[in-house]
Order: C-alpha cells, then structure tokens, then sequence
C-alpha cells in the first residue's frame, strides 16, 4: 500500500516538475497573459497535492491554454505577413493603375504636336489667302481675284492632307484616353471589392480585442484560484481559458481567412493588368 502511495506521489511530482519546464514565455506575437510566477509555483504545489485524476486534468487544461496562445502567436504571424504583404501590392496597383497607357498617351500627343507644327506652314499661308481672297472680293478685281483663287486651288491637296492627317493623330489621342479611363474605372471598381472585406476586418479585429478582454479577466480570476490552491477554482478558471483562447484562435484564423480574400482580389486585378 505504501508502495502505491509513493509511487502515485513520485508520478504526480513528475506532473509538476512537466509543468514548471513547460511554462515558458510566449512569443511576443501571442496574448501576453500568463500565470504569475507566484502563480505558476502555486499550481505545480497543487498539482502535487492533488489526487491523479484532479492533477491530471489542471495540467492538462493548463498546457491546452499555452498551445492554443502558441497558435493564437502563428495565426498571428500569419496575418501580419499577408496583410503586409497586400497593403504593399495594393499601393503598387494603384500606381499602376493611375500609369496606365501614360506613355502611350505622352507619345500621341507628341505625335499630334509633332504633326501639327510640320503642317503648320501649309496652314498658316492657307489662312493667310483666305483672308487676302475676302479682302479682295470688294475690290472686284479679276485679274487679282484669279490669281489668289489659283494660288488657294494649288494649297488644296496640301491643306486637305494636313487636316486630315492632324484629324487622324487627335482622334487616336482621344481613343488612347477614353480606353485608359474606361480601363481603369474597371481596375478601380475590380479593387473597390477589397473595401467591404477590410470592414469585416474591422469588424473581426473589434470581436478579438473584447475577447481579449474577456481573457484578460479569466487570467485575472486564474491566477487569483491557483495562488489560493483551490482545486476546485482553478479548473474552473483554466476551462474558462481554455475556452476563451482557443476562441482567440478561431477569430484569428477568420481574420486570416478575410486577408487571404483581399490577397486573391488583387492577385485577379493584377491578372487583369494591360500588358505592355
């Protein structure tokens, strides 16, 4: 029987010492609560005094609260990585965006430019013998009205082709900037659906931090149950947070879950970027 006895008390002292070397700080990323050290102390004490079944299940709910932060802490990393990583690929789409066709349009309307000061000449002489031939007209002057007539019927190939050439380069112009308008309202409108899922992500971040709050009570009331050695208390307060971390995690992982939306919102606008 003394046997038994020593042998149930060397396996429970086992238990604590299993515990002690299992409370270790968490990572930074996770819920900062913890046991105090007074606290922790406590709990190996009372799980040395405990019967099997009693310090069984303290221990055990004790480590499912440390691996539930422990996944609230890779969650955690998780988010702030993807979220990072869209914040920087959304500003560069807007860029992108905002560029599109801008060096096309530059060369059109150099082009236009271009075009327009080599007719320019051609034009301005035209103007010119316009206004001679209606200055002349009062005058009634054959001989004078023939002869700007003529010189008006030879610039008329000249000036038609300078028209219509000066036509043709502002009408590609204005084509480049209604399809760059009409590209990028589309683009905009694809990304403007990362709006309402980064208010669910507001809304998650809203429901984590009054969990943490509730968290923060239940490691209050823990800490309070285990330094008194109450059993009793303790499991009660350890399934309190056992229950509420792995709520954590679960929040987490939807707040995750809304980041990879985003990611796979911009990774389709990206798909749908003109190719130069």
């Amino acid at each position: 029987m003394k046997v038994k006895l020593g042998l149930r008390r060397l396996a429970i002292s086992c238990l604590a010492l299993a515990l002690l070397l299992t409370l270790v700080p968490l990572p930074a990323s996770a819920s900062t609560y913890e046991l105090t050290s007074t606290s922790k102390t406590a709990l190996a004490q009372m799980i040395t005094a405990a019967d099997r079944s009693t310090a069984s299940k303290l221990d055990q709910q004790y480590k499912q609260v440390q691996a539930n932060q422990a996944q609230e802490a890779q969650w955690d990393e998780r988010i702030r990585t993807l979220h990072f990583a869209n914040e920087e690929q959304i500003a560069k789409l807007r860029t992108a965006i905002r560029q599109i066709d801008d060096r096309k349009i530059a060369q059109l309307e150099q082009q236009l430019q271009q075009t327009k000061n080599r007719y320019k000449p051609v034009l301005d002489m035209n103007a010119a013998l316009n206004k001679q031939i209606a200055a002349a007209k009062p005058l009634k002057n054959k001989d004078l009205n023939a002869r700007l007539k003529a010189q008006s019927d030879q610039l008329k190939w000249a000036v038609q082709v300078a028209r219509d050439d000066i036509r043709s380069k502002e009408q590609a112009l204005k084509t480049a900037k209604s399809n760059k308008a009409k590209t990028t309202k589309k683009l905009r409108d694809m990304l403007a659906a990362i709006d309402p899922v980064k208010v669910q992500v507001r809304s998650a971040k809203s429901t984590i931090s009054a969990t943490k709050k509730h968290a923060a009570t239940a490691w209050k009331h823990a800490n309070q149950a285990v330094r008194k050695k109450d059993a009793n208390d303790s499991l009660k307060a350890l399934g309190t947070l056992v229950t509420v971390s792995r709520q954590l995690v679960t929040e987490k992982q939807k707040q995750h879950g809304l980041e990879v939306k985003i990611s796979e919102i911009v990774a389709k606008v990206t798909r749908e970027m003109p190719r130069n």
